[in-house]
């Protein structure tokens, strides 16, 4: 095993990042020594010590406006023991390479953000309105994605990418995991967790966009979706947020029942209501200069058709009708 060597040779502030609490980040390195001699047994064995698999989850309501005595009004936050972040943080640190996701799965990758991702897209889409055509954009937004993950398709994916040995003592960590709800000074009874990337883990963004990455390959190969210099531009997406962008309507319809398939099949679900309001996977028809121009008939999404709109939003980024950069592309902070 070469765990105890990366941690020790090449320093703890290597593994640990911009990532550790401060007893961690101050600790002597006999610590790390000990650590990383814990790790190796576990992944030598299999096994991880039980009571590290515990984690609170903290309910936190989403916003102000929302209503207080709805479950879906809030979002929990999960807290888990610093060892098992810092084993992730470790592994990550090892083979992390291998769990790269694509191009243009831009999301939790070092050195990126939330621009790039709707830079490209608005470029597509400036490409081919100088091109003299009106691109559609549709903004997919998927739903409690990370919560809704199911461990086998997640770790016959995984398997593919990382040595057995690491694959066993990830798969125990998710099986064996469990967790309660905390809310102000009581607790709930304990459950066991059987869907989800693992909650609380630092290696969650990095599965999850392996999870996804399989939709963006099938949007890809479907070669139907806006191109530029002979490059599929037509899906992007950072994590669980994508922007799809086709040249005409046939073809989006062709890219959205791709992706309504591929989400029954992977137990995910996009962002659907029957009120057009509530929906947050919608559609931009993208005129330009151009005026009067007719909408496109309805575009259909797990059976729910998607609300035509003026101005569709991405990670904080609005994208207008009229598709240039000084009106349709706002800055407002990411989701």
């Amino acid at each position: 095993m070469k765990l105890a060597a990366s941690v020790m040779k090449k320093g703890k502030a290597d593994v640990l990042g911009s990532y550790g609490s401060d007893p961690i980040r101050q600790a002597p390195d006999v610590l790390f020594e000990l650590l990383a001699a814990l790790f190796r047994s576990w992944l030598v064995h299999g096994t991880v010590s039980q009571p590290l698999l515990a984690c609170a989850f903290i309910p936190l309501l989403n916003s102000s406006q929302k209503n207080s005595a709805e479950t879906k009004s809030y979002r929990a936050i999960a807290g888990s023991a610093t060892v098992l972040m810092l084993f992730d943080k470790s592994l990550l640190h090892l083979w992390g390479d291998r769990l790269a996701s694509g191009s243009l799965q831009m999301g939790y990758k070092r050195g990126s953000s939330t621009a790039p991702c709707s830079y490209v897209a608005m470029e597509t889409i400036n490409h081919f309105i100088m091109g003299g055509s009106n691109p559609i954009l549709v903004a997919l937004n998927m739903t409690m994605a990370f919560d809704l993950c199911r461990f086998d398709i997640l770790f016959s994916k995984v398997a593919t990418k990382l040595p057995a040995v690491v694959v066993r003592a990830m798969m125990y960590l998710y099986q064996r995991q469990h967790a309660w709800v905390r809310w102000g000074n009581t607790t709930s009874f304990t459950f066991g967790i059987r869907k989800s990337t693992r909650q609380g883990a630092v290696s969650s963004p990095a599965l999850f966009s392996l999870y996804v990455q399989e939709l963006l390959d099938r949007l890809q190969g479907l070669g139907v979706g806006c191109h530029m210099c002979q490059t599929c531009m037509g899906a992007v997406a950072w994590a669980d947020d994508f922007l799809l962008l086709a040249p005409s309507r046939i073809a989006m319809q062709l890219m959205l029942d791709i992706a309504s398939t591929f989400v029954e099949e992977v137990d995910l679900m996009f962002s659907t209501d029957p009120d057009p309001a509530k929906m947050k996977s919608k559609v931009n028809f993208v005129t330009g200069s151009r005026m009067n121009l007719t909408q496109p008939a309805p575009l259909m999404l797990s059976c729910q058709p998607l609300p035509y709109v003026r101005q569709a939003t991405h990670l904080g980024h609005e994208f207008s009708e009229m598709g240039s950069l000084d009106v349709g592309f706002r800055l407002r902070g990411a989701d």
